[in-house]
Formats: C-alpha cells, sequence, structure tokens
C-alpha cells in the first residue's frame, strides 16, 4: 500500500511539475485537462489548481480511504481499498459543484476547528486559573483552621497544667505526677503534628 501511495503521488507530483513548467496558454495541456480529467478551463491556474483540485482530490481519497478501512470490506486486500479510494476521488473531479463544496467545507472546517480550539484554549485558561486559584484560598483556609485547632488544644493543655500546679500534689503526689506527664506527652504529639504538617505544606 505505501508502494502504490508513493506511485500516486509521484505520478501527481509529475503531472503538476509538467504542468507548471509548461505555458499554461499551450493549447494541449488544457485540452488534456479539460477533455481528459474534466478540469474546467478556468481551474488551470497554479492556486486553482492548489486549491481546487489537488486538496480536494487527497482530502477526498483520504476520507474514502479512511471509510473503507472502517468498513473492512477487504480486509486482506488493502490494495483494493486504496485502489478503491483513489477511483471514488479522481470520479469527483469532473463534478465542479462537489469539487467546490469539499473545498469550501475543508476552508469551513479548518476555521471551525481553530475557532474551537481558541475558545477551549481562552476558557480552559480562565477556568484553570479560578480552580487554581480556589485551591490557593482553600489550602489558606485549611491551614489557618489547622493553625487555630493546634493552639486552642495547646492552650488547653498550658491551662491544664498551670491549674495542676497552682493545686499542687495535694495528698496524691502519685496522680500529679502521672497528669503531669500525660499533659507533657499530649502537648508533644501536638508539636509533632504540627511539625510534621509544616514539613508537607
Amino acid at each position: 500500500m505505501k508502494k502504490f501511495l508513493l506511485f500516486v503521488s509521484i505520478v501527481f507530483l509529475i503531472s503538476v511539475n509538467s504542468v507548471f513548467a509548461q505555458n499554461w496558454d499551450i493549447s494541449t495541456v488544457t485540452e488534456v485537462a479539460t477533455n481528459v480529467f474534466g478540469i474546467p478551463q478556468e481551474w488551470l491556474t497554479a492556486q486553482k489548481l492548489i486549491f481546487n483540485v489537488i486538496i480536494p482530490f487527497l482530502a477526498l481519497m483520504a476520507v474514502c480511504l479512511g471509510m473503507l478501512k472502517q468498513l473492512r470490506i477487504f480486509p486482506r486486500a488493502q490494495y483494493v481499498e486504496v485502489l478503491l479510494a483513489f477511483l471514488m476521488a479522481f470520479s469527483t473531479l469532473p463534478l465542479k459543484w462537489f469539487v467546490i463544496f469539499v473545498t469550501w467545507s475543508l476552508g469551513a472546517m479548518g476555521v471551525w476547528a481553530y475557532i474551537i480550539f481558541f475558545v477551549l484554549f481562552v476558557f480552559g485558561s480562565l477556568l484553570f486559573g479560578i480552580m487554581r486559584g480556589r485551591g490557593y484560598v482553600g489550602e489558606f483556609n485549611a491551614s489557618m483552621a489547622f493553625y487555630k485547632d493546634v493552639n486552642k488544644e495547646l492552650d488547653q493543655i498550658r491551662q491544664k497544667r498551670i491549674d495542676l500546679e497552682r493545686r499542687g500534689p495535694g495528698t496524691n503526689p502519685d496522680a500529679y505526677v502521672k497528669e503531669m506527664q500525660r499533659l507533657e506527652i499530649a502537648e508533644q504529639k501536638w508539636h509533632e503534628r504540627l511539625k510534621a504538617w509544616r514539613d508537607t505544606h
């Protein structure tokens, strides 16, 4: 299939080069293009040949080949699919209105694709910025809430230690020591949580 496509491309390029190399006023070239290939005579200029013949032909051949491959009518004969796609695209050249429609539709699809890309890019960037900003705000609020909870717990522990030290050991020194140790361990755990949170944020 690759060799066949290469052959078609070479033949096509040779034909185009021969046309460009010659004078467009030569009657033989215009007669062959008009009578044999069915190309309108007003299209035999460089710009119109490219946009009204070459581009529609290649686009139609690509669409036809893709359609035939999806249908899988000839799964073991790929050359047949390429040949049919070439013939299907080639047979539309005499249909001037259809070729114009193909050219116009390709241009319209290209413009529409770029418009969609532009809209998606602009709105996507704005949406990304908004979501990113909300993420920063959410992280800031979460950080403030975490700091507030940690300070609240540490303040409560400190207050308990102050009250406990104010009351003194009394008649039960063992309970006093255990409670002081429990408060110290709790305060240390909260400091460790705060340090771990700072290391990960």
